[in-house]
């Protein structure tokens, strides 16, 4: 697996891609931006991306050699070989 430095200009950011990236979907973005996004991280090197929908309520999961899944509230989280014993019900990420 090669992993990439990534080219931020910001001193927070690290260099090297994380092996998890979770983004948040908003009203504010729009579909291809946030597609966009995950796509980026999974070029980088970054082995999984969760992108969680709060207004859809769903997690769209996307590993770097799997197809993407959208979960929704009866769904669980997991963190695939990289988080192995992770798992969070779906509904509990938008509970009030």
């Amino acid at each position: 697996m090669e992993r990439h430095a990534l080219d931020f200009n910001d001193d927070s950011y690290p260099r090297v891609a994380p092996d998890i990236a979770v983004e948040g979907f908003s009203q504010w973005h729009n579909t291809a931006e946030a597609l966009d996004r995950v796509v980026m991280w999974l070029k980088v090197g970054t082995l999984l991306v969760w992108l969680v929908d709060a207004a859809g309520g769903t997690v769209l999961v996307r590993g770097r050699e799997s197809m993407p899944r959208v979960l929704t509230g009866t769904d669980t989280l997991d963190g695939q070989d990289i988080l192995p014993r992770f798992g969070l019900p779906v509904h509990e990420i938008f509970a009030p």
